[in-house]
């Protein structure tokens, strides 16, 4: 699903369809000369012992992305199911994992395409077609430090709050 999902831009291959390199079922066909952001990805499914065997890409039709800060995970959804993120058991451990790291700061996203959705314990907060641009947080903490609200603003990569939060942060991948 990786090589559906994302966008290579080495490739020049768009988010959301399939790598012209990609055997479908069989894998990379340019694999030992894949490009870098090819080999720097690994799916968190892949990472983290404690993902089900049901997020695994091929059955769930998403991949997992976390940004290197580990503020942010973003589940891509295939286009051509997105409502999977909504069913069982996928929005269940999707809640969970809000609710778990929401008073630290953490924040799960899904992506179906361009539109990203920010699930958050409570609620799910709609950012509608995000393409490119940067979503910023803002989080608002209790007298204790944890976090008690989150805000979401989606500006233009070239806003200057967006390009001051890159410089703030630059190992975080703004997509």
């Amino acid at each position: 699903m990786c090589c559906k999902l994302f966008e290579i831009r080495a490739l020049a291959k768009p988010a959301s369809t399939w790598c012209g390199h990609c055997a479908v079922g069989s894998g990379c066909t340019i694999y030992d000369a894949r490009p870098q952001e090819c080999r720097d990805f690994f799916c968190q499914y892949r990472l983290d012992a404690n993902v089900a065997e049901h997020w695994k890409p091929s059955r769930s039709r998403m991949a997992m992305k976390p940004d290197p800060s580990g503020e942010h995970i973003t589940v891509s959804v295939d286009p051509q199911r997105p409502s999977a993120w909504r069913e069982a058991p996928y929005y269940q451990d999707l809640k969970a994992w809000a609710a778990a790291g929401f008073a630290d700061g953490r924040q799960v996203n899904v992506r179906i395409g361009s539109r990203v959705v920010v699930v958050l314990p409570d609620c799910d907060v709609d950012l509608g077609m995000v393409g490119d641009r940067t979503i910023l947080t803002s989080k608002h903490r209790s007298p204790q430090g944890r976090v008690v609200r989150m805000e979401f603003e989606v500006v233009d990569s070239d806003h200057p709050r967006a390009l001051a939060a890159q410089a703030a942060a630059p190992a975080v991948v703004r997509r």
